[in-house]
């Protein structure tokens, strides 16, 4: 089915005093949905945690505004008040369900163009019943292998999905000409596919080949010798990744102390400051150092825990939080304190950290204080 036929249907179910709102919506929605897909196709996997919670938003959405009609009786605005209230539900606690977000898209990205392909090999009930059974499986090993499987099945179905707009609105038979559709199809998947691999900025590799990556990886001392790919890390990091949760104000006025010179005259004076080598290139750091204002001797903080963004996800990180770790015990430290950013929170949690009284709350520079204590 069409996004055409899909607005169609969903318009016989709107009351008579929304047809105007309707026909203005049923009239962009094609539009919007031409540049969603193009957007898929060569940003899926960058957009799939904001596609996965758009979907489950509108599905809530449209799910609950329908249900008036089995109540006639009922005010159609008590429906459609309800109906945002259970969209805005379901859009705030999704994002607490990445996994199942993960899921959600694959499968419904891998069911929407798999029937259309099976069933010009196979009757069209059998194809149904086999896409499910593959979307759930895709669904499933996307949990696992989510930044190649999410790449594949954005890109394809995005260029479908494109393609199949461009054939409605030129008034083309896609079925007249199902080869050329196909093989256009083809081209702009393979395209988007290669975009996405070479410009998400994500490395994906299973659990196996990162215990064999960790097993390269050399950590070592820090030296003034590294303060300068230290710095291009840290700083890459911060206007790469955190300036989206923190802003430009905050990680400028950060920034100010990771340039080379800053590094070579602060990072000595901590308590242990770890650099992270692959074939001697600096890929990580992390340091550990007296928490400000602590009397006790018994309070440490982990500064500056950084990895060079082309090697995320690589388990470098974990070796070097493991490594501070083990410094932390040996120095006798008794809490172990990190200013984490919004970005970094769910790796330090996998730690047993946990935040600072138990509350979420950010500092002046957007950051959580999170606690382990031994």
């Amino acid at each position: 089915m069409e996004i055409v036929d899909v607005i169609e249907t969903v318009k016989k179910y709107i009351p008579s005093e929304y047809y105007g709102l309707s026909e203005c919506i049923a009239y962009a929605i094609p539009i919007i949905f031409f540049i969603c897909a193009l957007i898929t196709v060569f940003a899926g996997y960058r957009f799939h945690k904001f596609w996965a919670r758009l979907t489950m938003t509108v599905v809530s959405f449209i799910i609950v505004a329908l249900t008036s009609a089995f109540f006639p009786n009922i005010n159609i605005n008590i429906f459609i008040i309800l109906a945002f209230i259970i969209a805005i539900l379901v859009a705030y606690f999704s994002k607490h369900l990445y996994k199942v977000q993960v899921f959600i898209i694959n499968f419904l990205t891998t069911y929407i163009f798999l029937p259309n392909i099976l069933s010009k090999l196979i009757p069209y009930e059998y194809s149904i019943l086999i896409s499910l059974v593959l979307a759930i499986i895709v669904g499933i090993y996307s949990i696992k292998y989510k930044y190649i499987v999410t790449i594949i099945t954005t890109s394809i179905t995005g260029s479908m999905l494109v393609f199949n707009q461009i054939f409605v609105l030129l008034n083309l038979d896609k079925n007249s000409h199902i080869i050329v559709f196909y093989i256009l199809v083809t081209i702009l998947a393979l395209l988007g596919g290669a975009f996405q691999f070479k410009f998400s900025g994500h490395n994906d590799i299973s659990k196996k080949n990162i215990r064999s990556y960790k097993k390269m990886i050399k950590i070592v001392e820090y030296k003034n010798e590294y303060a300068k790919e230290i710095s291009e890390i840290v700083l890459s990091n911060m206007y790469q990744i955190n300036i989206k949760d923190h802003g430009k104000d905050v990680i400028d006025r950060i920034s100010k102390n990771f340039t080379e010179d800053e590094i070579k005259k602060n990072f000595p004076n901590r308590t242990k400051c770890l650099v992270a080598l692959k074939d001697n290139e600096v890929v990580g750091t992390a340091s550990i150092d007296k928490y400000w204002g602590d009397e006790t001797g018994e309070k440490y903080i982990i500064l500056t825990l950084f990895v060079k963004i082309q090697n995320h996800h690589q388990g470098i990180g974990r070796k070097l939080m493991e490594e501070i770790e083990n410094i932390a015990n040996n120095i006798g430290c008794k809490e172990l304190i990190i200013h984490a950013s919004v970005y970094a929170c769910e790796f330090y949690r996998k730690f047993g950290f946990d935040y600072l009284d138990s509350k979420k709350t950010q500092n002046e520079d957007k950051e959580y204080i999170l606690i382990k204590k031994y």
